[in-house]
């Protein structure tokens, strides 16, 4: 909580800060855009049996509201993938 003054002058409030909200909210925006990623990334199994197929553009065709990249992740809606012939990683 903080104390700010109100407008009228008659004194001090409480107003309640949520420090940290926007950064828990992007967190778990990027954890929502994670298990989606991955729950593509099985479906994309299912039907090739390779997670090698999991490619960021089969990704993107899938899942068309995430951006799926090769290179670093960027925000909470992109999606950084890898590929190999043992497995699938997304960060």
């Amino acid at each position: 909580m903080r104390l700010a003054a109100s407008p009228g002058g008659s004194g001090m409030v409480l107003v309640p800060t949520f420090l940290g909200a926007k950064a828990r909210a992007q967190d778990k925006a990027a954890q929502l855009s994670l298990r989606n990623a991955l729950t593509n990334a099985k479906g994309i199994y299912t039907d090739t049996d390779l997670y090698a197929s999991a490619t960021p553009s089969a990704l993107q065709t899938a899942e068309p509201s995430l951006t799926f990249t090769a290179g670093a992740s960027t925000g909470a809606k992109v999606v950084s993938v890898a590929t190999t012939a043992q497995g699938f990683v997304a960060a």
